[in-house]
């Protein structure tokens, strides 16, 4: 008598079950790169998804492997089906961050700049970098710009609520001296050197914000020559007594620049005179 009981799919073998089913939706078949993940493409668009949760219902249930799959693909293809319009505004401003973007990258055309006074007024800019403003889809969880003329808001929302999102968790500034026997030997000019605190992914973006800057005038005590070399290398120094960034901090910043990978954004320095004027 054949036995009743079902046998219960593996990891594997259920992330390439539901890899085959998929393939039916889309121009080209997902990747598998491993148990519980699947990669595709769509509408330009990569795509990686982690099923981890539906293997869990599925081996939470008594229901067979084909009702589970099934379910999951029509999740899946409704979260793809958003894709075509990301999201809404309202669903975007919860996320949506700044995005600065180095002069040679091929997405700094997709930069929003804005007009008027305060925080959505010039400095949306700092230095020679494009400020973009990317923000997390609410469904798929993957990284996109904003689209203000499908949304149909105005850059001045976007910038505002960029901002506000950045300042969140608080803005914290700290100032990491750099010792001279750092500097290049050749260097006869050493100014007094910093890098800005803390050291992570958000440290160049938050130059946009005024307090960053006001608290940058203040440590340095007066104009301030500003190198944000990496996204999570920000260099400041004294300006020379002609107002312009000391040779030193090109020179000092220009292996992180190197170094920095995707990271990288500029080794060109810019001048920050007072609380809301940022200039190369």
């Amino acid at each position: 008598m054949r036995s009743l009981l079902r046998t219960r799919l593996t990891p594997g073998e259920f992330t390439h079950a539901l890899a085959a089913r998929l393939a039916r939706l889309l121009p080209a078949p997902p990747y598998v790169p491993g148990p519980l993940r699947l990669a595709l493409l769509y509408l330009d668009t990569p795509v990686m998804l982690n099923i981890s949760a539906a293997y869990a219902a599925y081996q939470s249930t008594a229901l067979p492997a084909d009702a589970l799959l099934d379910a999951t693909t029509d999740a899946i293809r409704d979260r793809l089906d958003r894709l075509r319009d990301p999201a809404t505004w309202k669903e975007a401003r919860r996320t949506v961050r700044p995005w600065l973007l180095a002069p040679t990258d091929p997405d700094a055309l997709l930069g929003v700049r804005s007009g008027g006074a305060g925080d959505t007024g010039d400095t949306a800019t700092v230095g020679d970098l494009s400020v973009a403003y990317r923000f997390t889809r609410p469904v798929v969880g993957t990284d996109a710009y904003v689209t203000p003329a499908v949304w149909g808001v105005t850059p001045e929302a976007i910038h505002a609520a960029a901002l506000a999102n950045l300042r969140a968790g608080g803005v914290r500034v700290g100032f990491v001296p750099i010792s001279p026997v750092a500097l290049t030997a050749s260097i006869s000019d050493r100014p007094e050197m910093f890098r800005l605190a803390p050291r992570d992914r958000d440290a160049a973006t938050r130059l946009l914000l005024p307090e960053v800057r006001a608290a940058i005038l203040r440590r340095i005590g007066g104009p301030a020559a500003v190198l944000p070399a990496a996204r999570a290398a920000v260099f400041v120094a004294p300006v020379n007594p002609f107002g312009e960034p000391p040779a030193a901090l090109s020179a000092f910043a220009a292996h992180h620049v190197a170094h920095a990978g995707a990271d990288a954004l500029t080794a060109t320095p810019f001048v920050i005179a007072d609380d809301s004027l940022v200039f190369r």
